[in-house]
């Protein structure tokens, strides 16, 4: 039942016109897997969007399911950035210590929301809601002033030039960015003492995705950049080479 504030969004899809979600690179990958994570829901109403969300995650608090209740601090008013009031909410999954996979489930919830669990900040922008899980108030203050200005990440040139090779008129798309997934994962090889000496470069195309629903059918099409299929291609040969046995001394 922890959804609720999304069911709650959904119930007033007549006041959507957009929605877009990004998933930034975690500072740990194993302790926050979603810390950098931001959302923007665009509607006619934002004031009505951001009603519609807090009491979607009030009417969570208290909601048993199974052997796990959900209790929600929502805090209104928490903070302002510049003009902007900001709302911050903390959940807590009580999960009975007597479920034999009680601690899985908290081990989960540390590595895909940090050692505090879920929380997040949530504002109203010009045209809609921004959110983004944690408390990092840069992020949301970077995310407030895209969803205001219209200068996010659409302006990026390499995310431009993906998005070109898209279907017209789409009504979905997803960017996938290699390089700062291949990093993570490189860098977390490395922590636990293997991987391949490998350098990722600076910059690199992001994977697109994107599909058009019209004429009684749906199309969807992938574009993965030279580059990132080159980049992919030298990081398994690296990771060949270096698993390769030492030859023998002559």
């Amino acid at each position: 039942e922890a959804p609720s504030a999304i069911a709650s969004l959904m119930g007033d899809l007549d006041n959507q016109t957009g929605t877009a979600f990004m998933f930034g690179q975690s500072p740990a990958l194993l302790s926050g897997l979603f810390l950098n994570t931001s959302g923007y829901v665009e509607g006619k109403e934002p004031q009505k969007l951001l009603a519609s969300y807090r009491d979607g995650l009030q009417k969570a608090n208290g909601v048993r399911n199974g052997p796990v209740t959900t209790k929600v601090d929502y805090t209104k008013d928490f903070v302002k950035i510049g003009d902007t009031s900001v709302d911050k909410w903390k959940m807590a999954l009580e999960i009975d210590p007597a479920d034999p996979m009680s601690s899985q489930a908290k081990q989960i919830m540390t590595v895909l929301f940090g050692p505090a669990g879920p929380t997040g900040l949530t504002a109203p922008s010009k045209n809609g809601v921004v959110s983004v899980v944690g408390t990092n108030q840069q992020l949301l203050t970077s995310a407030l002033e895209a969803a205001n200005t219209g200068k996010g990440l659409g302006e990026n040139e390499q995310l431009k030039a993906a998005a070109g090779h898209l279907p017209a008129n789409r009504s979905a798309e997803l960017y996938i960015g290699v390089g700062p997934i291949m990093e993570s994962v490189t860098g977390f090889m490395a922590l636990m003492g293997g991987g391949p000496n490998f350098q990722v470069p600076e910059k690199l195309s992001p994977i697109a995705l994107g599909a058009t629903m019209d004429n009684g059918g749906t199309q969807f099409r992938v574009f993965v950049p030279t580059d990132v299929v080159k980049t992919l291609g030298d990081l398994a040969k690296s990771t060949q080479e270096q698993n390769e046995p030492a030859g023998e001394a002559p």
